[in-house]
């Protein structure tokens, strides 16, 4: 199982997303990580939705799915935000 710190999530938001001033996982864009943003990408999963919103792709392996969603909860779950 993947664990993620807050160092580890910051090291992958400037690698993967450099030009960017979103963190992968904040999917409703407000900035912050949270239980929002988890419904939002399961909404995004349940309505085929997903298109556009790189900030769903939270494992950074190139698609939307359960697997994004899993990893988001733990982080959140893990408390290193």
């Amino acid at each position: 199982m993947l664990q993620y710190t807050y160092d580890d999530w910051q090291a992958m938001y400037v690698g993967l997303y450099p030009n960017r001033e979103h963190l992968p996982g904040d999917v409703n864009d407000d900035g912050k990580l949270g239980i929002d943003d988890v419904t939002d990408l399961i909404d995004l999963l349940l309505a085929g939705n997903s298109a556009g919103n790189n900030q769903a792709d939270v494992d950074a392996d190139g698609r939307i799915s359960i697997e994004d969603v899993t990893t988001l909860i733990d982080f959140l779950l893990s408390g290193n935000k």
